[in-house]
């Protein structure tokens, strides 16, 4: 079995690679054992769990994508795509430019959002969303970044997860990035719910796998202090 974590310090990313016969205990920061099937995939080389540990995989991974460098090369012109949780609008405005048109959530919008002829703003609370959201296969792209872990895991599981497989077109691609412990230090209010790649793997059963990462970043929240967050990435693909 092939681990794969990562490490980001002012702005590199270091990824390491173990080579591990067992994991009786997952790791406190949301690192997990990786099934078998699941396949890591890169920007010009590809490898599984089954390949052999060597040098060489050190090598291919120094070209491993990011979260959101992979996420965005996955979307394409015309693509109708759906931002939970869009923020200030920076990661629609990216997808505009690879010419998506973007339906963008978020509880309050005022002057600070990005204004794009090819951006919907909603502003709503993802639960009401939700209630309201009775369609199908109505996008081709659905990114939900820093979400989940503001979410009620249980409402996640029950509510949430069950709309975005439906309102996700056949082919079609999500991105999730959420957190897979509390930060340290921790913040003086916790998160709702933690996420680790293998409860995220298992909602999506044989959706394929194109990015999994999971491990620690040292930076500053929005409040300037220094903190160490575990981070649980996971992009998919519905059946086409």
């Amino acid at each position: 079995m092939i681990l794969i974590s990562g490490q980001q310090q002012r702005g590199s990313t270091k990824v390491t690679v173990h080579q591990i016969l067992a994991l009786a205990h997952p790791a406190r920061n949301g690192i997990d054992g990786i099934e078998q099937r699941t396949v890591f995939r890169f920007r010009s080389y590809s490898i599984t769990t089954s390949d052999t540990f060597s040098k060489n995989v050190s090598l291919i991974l120094y070209f491993m994508k990011s979260f959101l460098e992979t996420f965005y090369s996955l979307v394409h012109s015309g693509d109708a795509a759906l931002d939970l949780g869009a923020g200030k609008g920076i990661h629609a405005l990216a997808m505009t430019k690879k010419g998506a048109f973007v339906t963008a959530l978020e509880k309050k919008i005022g002057e600070e959002h990005i204004q794009s002829s090819s951006i919907q703003w909603h502003s709503d609370d993802i639960r009401d969303w939700v209630k309201k959201t009775t369609d199908t296969e109505l996008y081709n792209i659905i990114l939900a970044k820093n979400l989940l872990q503001f979410c009620a895991k249980e409402w996640v599981l029950s509510t949430l997860l069950p709309v975005l497989k439906r309102i996700l077109k056949h082919g079609g691609v999500i991105g999730i990035e959420t957190f897979g412990a509390p930060p340290e230090p921790p913040f003086a209010q916790s998160h709702h719910s933690y996420w680790s790649l293998k409860e995220l793997e298992s909602e999506f059963g044989e959706w394929e796998k194109i990015f999994l990462y999971t491990g620690a970043e040292q930076r500053k929240d929005m409040g300037g202090i220094s903190r160490k967050f575990f981070i649980t990435d996971i992009i998919l693909r519905k059946a086409g």
